[in-house]
């Protein structure tokens, strides 16, 4: 007759109140968002939708968490329709963007080139590792024989979202365009 060897079963580690340690959040996590974040620095509502709506809500459909920084204070619903939030651009953002260290930072051309403090936050990013600073909008960026250009071809979805933004905004949704055209930026990037 054969005899079968079965190990003791383990009793489970106790953690507080007599319930399993596994079932413990771990510290270092509580509290923080495990999504990828994006910034997003606009001049208003309307220029967002317009020039990066499509690609904004791509990057909420995979996942991301958008928010949108404003220079101008508008209606917040076309930025909630393309599934970001919204926030106004002040003098304290700016060292608050660094300190969420987002995964990526979007900023108008526009913006870029006329504000100090916004380039300062451009390049501290690109220098901080941040794995992706793009400009967008702005007739610089339309150059195709310009260094870093990376077109955006928005999905079916993202282009309804964008066109329903654009009407959310009072501005014509037929101005959505097939490629949002993009621009690698950092410290030495820009002419």
């Amino acid at each position: 007759m054969t005899t079968i060897r079965t190990r003791a079963a383990v009793p489970p580690l106790e953690g507080a109140r007599g319930r399993p340690a596994v079932h413990r959040v771990a510290r270092p996590l509580a509290g923080r968002s495990l999504r990828r974040r994006l910034v997003v620095v606009a001049p208003d509502v309307v220029e967002t939708a317009r020039f990066a709506g499509g690609w904004l809500v791509d990057r909420v459909l995979a996942g991301w968490e958008a928010t949108v920084l404003c220079a101008e204070e508008g209606d917040p619903l076309p930025l909630r329709i393309l599934g970001a939030a919204s926030a106004p651009l002040g003098p304290a953002v700016y060292s608050a963007v660094l300190r969420a260290k987002p995964h990526a930072v979007a900023v108008h051309a526009a913006l870029y080139g006329r504000d100090p403090r916004i380039r300062r936050l451009v390049d501290e990013a690109a220098a901080a590792g941040t794995d992706e600073v793009v400009l967008w909008g702005g007739p610089r960026l339309l150059d195709p024989a310009a260094a870093g250009m990376m077109p955006h071809r928005p999905s079916r979805a993202a282009r309804v979202f964008k066109a329903r933004a654009l009407l959310a905004a009072a501005a014509d949704p037929g101005s959505v365009e097939p490629v949002e055209i993009f621009r690698k930026a950092g410290p030495l990037a820009w002419p």
